[in-house]
């Protein structure tokens, strides 16, 4: 073969393939719609009292345990979410007939799990148990899906007109100058979606299936080509799952217009060898690199991939780069000799930058603190090519000098 040749057809091709910002949505991006916090989320299930344990709610339970554990307030509901995975992982491995390395975790041969355990499951049979501590987690998982799905449903009210308005300006922005807007999600809802659907047409990444559900789709050249597109990577309240008679088998569905609790068990796919996995239409807790190789997820992050690897920029927006799985995909697989980098987040009332958050970003996207220039609105890097924004995304959508940054070139950043 002529490398010589083969190299110019392929640049040739490179240069005839469409601009692309990618903007990753993290759990503060929804604020300004309301979005639920994690704190709050937090809260509800302490204050959730359908299951008690020894007179306290279960939530207030398991965060005294996880509080003395840890530094007191450092978990989350991810934390507690992560503890009864854990717990009905334990329970449905011990509780497994016909135990082998095949069907049944390691875990109850190497710890204990102690009181919490014994209090949970006193005087309940094993199919008691492994059904009880079921109904439990999934009841806490529809907390969650409850409290999406109350804000995802005013997305477009009258209180948020002028911020949609701000966030399609700000696409038709990039549009207009030839990019693709490539939105990732690691949030539950159909934000993007609701706000601008009726404006610009975007790619959901499903294709219909009947009148009311949609099949993921699993061309990967559909994603790479769409002009505009809204992925959640961490699942959403729309999925679901039904048998289907000619594919003979449980597939994945997405029902836009009905959001879908977590009802019956059924195992997904991923996950680590002899580690049982139920499927959830969200992810969440500490088992999201595993469910992230089941589908419809891997179909997600790797078109994530993909478009972090053909990218000039990259912005993230109230992600707080906690997600290991997903940092690794930025920081390995973006071309940062071409890419720049942007993260929208709101810095405290002393104009500071969460010290955790803006530690892992330096891991993630290498931002450079020495000779860096900060105000109280921006911190950069000496190259000009990593920036911080410190007031929001409702404030970054207002004013338009503040969406060229991202773009190749210089500029002067409006102060």
């Amino acid at each position: 073969m002529n490398t010589t040749i083969f190299s110019k057809s392929y640049w040739k091709l490179k240069r005839r393939q469409r601009k692309q910002i990618v903007i990753l949505l993290g759990a503060g991006a929804a604020i300004p719609w309301n979005g639920i916090s994690s704190d709050s989320i937090k809260n509800c299930f302490i204050e959730n009292n359908k299951y008690e344990i020894n007179g306290k709610t279960l939530g207030k339970y398991i965060f005294e345990i996880l509080d003395n554990y840890y530094d007191p307030n450092k978990s989350n509901f991810e934390t507690f979410l992560a503890t009864l995975e854990s717990i009905l992982n334990y329970k449905l491995s011990l509780t497994t007939e016909g135990k082998n390395i095949q069907n049944t975790s390691f875990s109850p041969s190497i710890y204990d799990l102690k009181n919490l355990i014994n209090d949970l499951f006193d005087k309940k049979d094993d199919d008691q148990s492994r059904a009880y501590i079921y109904e439990i987690y999934t009841h806490y998982l529809n907390v969650v899906i409850d409290k999406i799905y109350e804000y995802d449903i005013q997305i477009n009210d009258k209180k948020h007109t002028e911020l949609n308005k701000n966030l399609i300006d700000f696409i038709k922005y990039y549009l207009s100058k030839g990019y693709s807007v490539k939105f990732y999600t690691t949030n539950y809802d159909s934000l993007v979606t609701q706000s601008i659907s009726k404006k610009i047409p975007i790619y959901n990444g499903i294709v219909k299936y009947n009148d009311i559900e949609w099949l993921f789709d699993k061309n990967l050249e559909h994603y790479k080509l769409a002009k505009l597109s809204y992925i959640n990577l961490h699942g959403a309240i729309y999925n679901g799952y039904k048998y289907d008679m000619g594919f003979g088998k449980y597939i994945n569905i997405r029902k836009p217009e009905y959001y879908s609790q977590q009802l019956y068990a059924i195992g997904a796919q991923g996950g680590n060898p002899n580690e049982m996995l139920l499927y959830s239409p969200i992810i969440t807790g500490y088992n999201k690199s595993q469910r992230a190789f089941s589908e419809p997820l891997n179909i997600s992050f790797n078109a994530f991939a993909n478009d972090c690897n053909d990218c000039v920029g990259i912005i993230t927006v109230g992600y707080s780069f906690s997600d290991p799985h997903i940092n690794s995909i930025i920081s390995t697989l973006t071309s940062w000799n071409k890419c720049k980098f942007l993260h929208i987040t709101i810095a405290d009332t002393d104009n500071n930058i969460d010290k955790n958050e803006f530690s892992r970003l330096n891991e993630v996207a290498n931002f450079i603190n020495k000779e860096a220039d900060e105000n109280e609105f921006w911190m950069k890097d000496a190259n000009e090519r990593k920036f911080i924004y410190k007031k929001g995304f409702d404030e970054f959508l207002k004013n338009k000098s503040n969406w060229r940054i991202i773009l190749p070139g210089n500029y002067n950043i409006q102060y």
